[in-house]
């Protein structure tokens, strides 16, 4: 402490060892992580009794109120400057990593952008990506307190879980819907389909005007379903079906 106490800004007869709780201070700094300027956030370092400035998300003790640069880039210099003692909890801003991407330090805090252009995010060890036409995958778990709007689409490679859904259309593909004729003549028509369940909801829509009534008599999990009529057809009933399990 006789360096502190040889600048003049506490006496030795008033505290042999002075500590600062809070405000200006002369504190020794090192540019162990580079030159540091007027408001940059100031943690320890790896000497003893030295602060550097913080680069990554974590405790801090202080914002630097002057500079310190050494003259060689290269070169780690020490010195002492005025700084405001604050602790706190210092969040990195996003840095640039390889290629478009973003990488967030890991940390506690929020994070406020009036625009973020990128082409993937990576958060922890969870990747959002962002392709040329506005679709977003995502690798990991994505847990969001609140809503989300999308200007695009939203491809997931899982299932989709929740409690409610709600849309003004409903496309179903070709696994879980489709079309059929029960013949002339027959009573019965085989459907395959490798999704469906053993409790799977079946529905069937006639396309032909008739008077016969299609009901679905028998449904195989993982192979598909069977459409019955009481007598056989006298012609050709064309019909749609869907499921859902």
């Amino acid at each position: 402490f006789s360096e502190i106490l040889s600048d003049g800004v506490f006496e030795p007869n008033e505290n042999p060892v002075p500590v600062a709780l809070s405000g200006r201070v002369p504190t020794k700094v090192s540019t162990e992580n580079g030159s540091i300027s007027p408001g940059d956030p100031l943690t320890s370092s790896s000497i003893p009794g030295v602060a550097m400035k913080a680069t990554k998300s974590g405790p801090i003790i202080s914002k630097a109120l002057q500079s310190l640069k050494c003259q060689a880039p290269s070169i780690t210099c020490q010195g002492k400057i005025i700084v405001f003692v604050s602790v706190g909890w210092y969040v990195a801003p996003l840095e640039q990593v390889a290629g478009s991407s973003y990488q967030a330090s890991n940390g506690i805090g929020n994070l406020s952008l009036n625009a973020l252009t990128v082409n993937s995010i990576i958060l922890g060890s969870n990747q959002i990506i962002l392709d040329e036409d506005g679709n977003i995958r995502i690798e990991g778990d994505l847990i969001v307190d609140g809503n989300i709007d999308i200007a695009g689409d939203l491809t997931l490679d899982g299932k989709l879980v929740a409690k409610e859904v709600e849309t003004d259309k409903l496309s179903l593909g070709d696994k879980t819907a489709g079309t059929a004729v029960l013949k002339a003549g027959e009573t019965k028509v085989n459907i395959k389909a490798s999704e469906i369940g053993k409790r799977s909801l079946v529905f069937i829509t006639p396309t032909t005007k008739t008077y016969d009534v299609l009901t679905v008599t028998k449904q195989v999990k993982g192979e598909g379903f069977t459409v019955e009529d009481y007598f056989p057809a006298e012609e050709d009933i064309e019909f749609n079906w869907f499921f859902i399990n």
